[in-house]
């Protein structure tokens, strides 16, 4: 009978105990279920809306290279007065057309002559000066803008006008110096026969070359000696052999 509380308690915890862990995990999932429930979602306040201000973009203002002069021609550049000139002036401009160029032939004389050539190229003229002197001749290039090049060295010239026509000193022909030895002598006659000289050849003697002689140590008679000791030495050892056989036999 002390044995059937025992065997109660046992079963009572073996029906019991699985009760008791799922209430407890059905209380966890509930919590977590509410756990997961989204929260009351909070009335967010608008933010003011802010200003933007746009900065206007500037354009920059393309600047003008100016053109250059690259060289001045100038045909005649010296003669007697009046004297006709002819001018060529070129030049070239980078981002324009040359339009014009103006020409100063000396003193407050100028000339501007207009013409389009395009990006590079040359414009001509003519000035006749009437008065002598020295004239410094310049020139300068223009483009569609307006803007001038410079006065570089080689876009200038000094023109050199005379009173009278300059006159050419006369160059002498230079005469043939006569020369003795280019002279002909002519022989009347019969002319002489040079009867040419033969000189005799000189008499040479056979160069006679003595032969050496021979010594008596020479390396003829040397082997002749050694074959002659070779020879001797093989008799005698022949005949002591044949003596001392018959002796035997004897």
């Amino acid at each position: 009978m002390k044995r059937l509380p025992l065997l109660y308690i046992i079963l009572t915890a073996f029906f019991v105990l699985p009760i008791i862990l799922w209430s407890l995990g059905s209380e966890n999932t509930d919590i977590r279920s509410r756990a997961d429930e989204p929260s009351a979602t909070p009335t967010a306040t608008p933010s003011a809306t802010p200003t933007i201000r746009l900065t206007p973009t500037l354009t920059p203002t393309p600047t003008n290279a100016p053109p250059r002069c690259t060289g001045i021609s100038v045909q005649p550049g010296a003669g007697a007065k009046p004297l006709t000139v002819h001018f060529a002036c070129s030049g070239y401009d980078v981002d324009n057309d040359i339009t014009a160029v103006e020409f100063g032939f000396g003193g407050d004389s100028k000339q501007l002559v207009e013409k389009n050539i395009g990006q590079f190229g040359s414009i001509t003229t003519t000035h006749t000066y009437t008065d002598a002197g020295s004239y410094n001749v310049t020139c300068r290039v223009r483009d569609n803008n307006m803007a001038f090049s410079t006065y570089p060295d080689y876009c200038t010239y000094k023109v050199v006008v005379t009173e009278n026509t300059l006159t050419p000193t006369p160059i002498r022909t230079p005469v043939p110096t006569r020369n003795p030895q280019d002279d002909i002598i002519i022989f009347t006659g019969s002319a002489p026969t040079a009867t040419p000289t033969v000189a005799p050849l000189p008499t040479t003697e056979p160069i006679t070359t003595p032969m050496p002689q021979k010594g008596f140590w020479s390396n003829e008679k040397f082997s002749q000696l050694i074959m002659m000791v070779i020879v001797s030495g093989i008799t005698i050892i022949v005949a002591l052999l044949l003596h001392g056989f018959f002796d035997k036999r004897s």
